[in-house]
């Protein structure tokens, strides 16, 4: 009830998220809580007045005494770890990871799990080399943006499939194509010299974001002025929101970069640049079940523009996650390709051999 109502320490909030990322039964059970009448029901049950005194008052103290015990025997089961021979239940995403709005099962990231982050040495970084595919001098000149900073660059229309709950396996990724296969077009942006998919590809137009619907009423101190006045709504352009985020990512401000990428996927939850650049920074952060995740959404993502950086970027979670086999798999299947990451991949796979 606490959680519900928004009454715990951010730590004591984050210990009971990671309850509800493991029970779907639980999760079930919040949700009932933060129903409309829910909490006063409840509270209800705390300021039940005894039955006066009379023949009747010991059954209904006894009643009452069995209901309460239950309500008990309830919470407790549900909140008892699992057993020692029922393993945890594993994040889950999709089973078709061709549709990523599928893929959104996981706990949505917290403000506070950013704060609390131990980011990693600038050295460990990833997504910030000059070489890496991503960034504008790796891309051919025909592609590099021009004055306005727009291009096109090709694409593929297949890209991982059949990962299933954050795990690699041959079979999952046996229909990968090869990096050089027919491309369609699509057009790209690059801010920062990082590339992006121009939103006007995405969503047909340059988005406007919802920033606060709640600007004006701070100015007024009484409270039917402030139900008077018709709410601000303050909204920016997404390239422009974009913009500010990767120039704090290019400055190695993770955490930073991370929550305005959580405030963007909370709109667009299926955003290719938004999942590509979250797993990065999520990395970065030593979030490696969030970079799993982010990186994996990314790779599979029917814009496939990420695809090639995505699926490297996913096999060094693994590597980091100490998947061992997971990840060998991963850099074998990248170096079998033969893409941009092969020779990379392939000295990762020959310095993990025994």
């Amino acid at each position: 009830m606490a959680y519900a109502e928004g009454r715990l320490t951010p730590a004591e909030q984050r210990d009971v998220e990671l309850h509800l990322e493991r029970d779907a039964l639980l999760r079930d059970a919040v949700e009932g809580l933060r129903m409309s009448g829910a909490s006063v029901a409840v509270k209800g049950l705390q300021h039940l007045r005894p039955t006066p005194p009379g023949p009747r008052a010991g059954i209904g103290r006894i009643a009452l005494s069995m209901f309460a015990g239950a309500l008990v025997a309830v919470g407790v089961w549900y909140l008892l770890p699992a057993k020692n021979d029922e393993p945890a239940h594993p994040v889950k995403i999709t089973d078709t990871p061709t549709t990523p709005s599928n893929t959104t099962e996981v706990t949505p990231l917290a403000a506070v799990e950013i704060a609390e982050a131990h980011e990693l040495p600038e050295s460990l970084h990833i997504g910030h080399a000059p070489d890496d595919r991503h960034a504008k001098a790796m891309a051919p000149a025909q592609q590099r943006d021009r004055e306005g900073g727009i291009d096109r660059m090709n694409s593929r229309t297949v890209g991982l499939k059949g990962l299933r709950n954050g795990s690699d396996s041959t079979e999952a990724t046996s229909n990968l194509r090869p990096p050089h296969a027919p491309r369609g077009s699509r057009q790209l942006l690059f801010l920062h010299d990082l590339k992006l998919v121009d939103p006007q590809e995405l969503y047909g137009n340059d988005p406007r974001m919802r920033l606060t619907e709640q600007s004006v009423a701070a100015r007024y101190s009484d409270r039917s002025a402030q139900d008077s006045v018709r709410l601000e709504v303050i909204t920016v352009a997404y390239t422009g929101f974009f913009d500010k985020a990767l120039d704090r990512f290019v400055h190695n401000d993770d955490k930073a970069c991370l929550d305005d990428l959580r405030f963007l996927l909370d709109q667009y939850p299926d955003d290719v640049n938004a999942l590509f650049y979250a797993g990065l920074c999520s990395y970065n952060l030593g979030l490696y079940e969030r970079a799993r995740v982010f990186l994996h959404r990314a790779a599979t993502h029917p814009v496939d523009v990420f695809d090639e950086e995505a699926q490297w970027y996913h096999a060094l979670t693994l590597e980091r996650l100490g998947e061992k086999q997971a990840a060998e798999e991963a850099f074998a299947r990248i170096v079998a390709n033969g893409g941009f990451y092969a020779d990379r991949a392939g000295e990762h796979a020959r310095r993990s051999r025994p």
